[in-house]
């Protein structure tokens, strides 16, 4: 069974499985199987993509860095 949730909510987890699908390849293995170099490029481009987002701090306000999100998205 699905969640349901608001409208507000499913455009944002519908955003989160989109992020997901864009930075992990199909065949994806997990972190683990990466070697350290490309483990550390990972990381990389992982964190920053989720600070483009705000999505590092997602509750703080958007003037300082995070995403403005509440408990639920709206």
């Amino acid at each position: 069974m699905e969640p349901q949730g608001s409208e507000p909510a499913e455009r944002f987890r519908a955003s989160v499985q989109a992020f997901v699908a864009d930075l992990v390849p199909p065949d994806w293995r997990g972190i683990g199987a990466l070697d350290p170099i490309e483990r550390e490029t990972f990381q990389e481009k992982t964190r920053a993509a989720l600070a483009e987002r705000g999505w590092v701090a997602p509750a703080w306000p958007r003037e300082y860095g995070g995403a403005g999100l509440g408990p639920a998205p709206s």
